[in-house]
């Protein structure tokens, strides 16, 4: 059962994933940890740091197992679920994205728990997943997220497909946690009927890529 949910990164990815999954009626219990104290103090406020409608209405009027640290001792141990949610810079001059926070994140989860499913939700480039599956013990999947910033939450609510990126599908455990880890977004959005695709990791990354490519193409073309 997923009860112990943390989450890695309190941008808009993070931030969204974290209120939608600590709806109570989920009786889950969701951690949002970020190095950024002061997004962080906003948070413990019942604040949004964001600009985001749905945010901000979920933090002040929504029923929610929800809590904001800076602090990350010891909170991985008992989780059931963590999601990591970290900035993956672009770096231009190298043609290559910085993973370094994704990777940090997953070693520090590994310290403290080395079991617990991951998930990836950072843009990351393709083969990244199963290489980090391969290297800390699997249990390591990709859940790529096309979000409009200001609309993240909503659009989280009313998905137009979730996809799952796994790197052995064959695992009887990993399949069983992806069941359990589908159904549990199906229940916390307002779609419950929304399309769940499950797909190799690095076809799920392509899926990301591509989604990222044709958007930016889009503005563009309209700008």
């Amino acid at each position: 059962m997923i009860k112990n949910i943390t989450v890695i990164g309190a941008g808009y990815v993070g931030l969204s994933n974290a209120l939608l999954l600590a709806q109570a009626y989920l009786k889950t219990q969701v951690t949002l940890f970020d190095i950024n104290r002061e997004r962080i103090d906003v948070l413990k406020n019942r604040q949004s740091p964001l600009q985001d409608r749905e945010i901000l209405d979920f933090l002040t009027h929504q029923s929610l197992n929800f809590t904001a640290t800076d602090d990350c001792t010891g909170i991985y141990k008992n989780s059931d679920l963590v999601i990591i949610a970290t900035p993956t810079n672009y770096e231009v001059a190298t043609g290559q994205f910085d993973t370094s926070s994704v990777q940090g994140s997953i070693q520090a989860v590994r310290e403290q728990n080395s079991h617990v499913p991951i998930i990836i939700k950072s843009t990351i480039p393709i083969g990244f997943t199963h290489d980090m599956h391969a290297k800390f013990d699997e249990q390591i999947y990709l859940m790529p997220e096309c979000l409009r910033e200001g609309q993240a939450l909503y659009d989280k609510l009313y998905p137009s497909r979730i996809i799952l990126g796994m790197a052995n599908d064959t695992n009887p455990q990993e399949s069983d946690f992806a069941k359990q880890l589908l159904e549990l977004y199906k229940n916390a959005s307002r779609t419950p009927n929304a399309t769940a695709l499950v797909m190799p990791t690095t076809e799920a990354e392509a899926v990301k890529l591509f989604a990222n490519s044709y958007l930016a193409t889009r503005i563009a073309f309209f700008n």
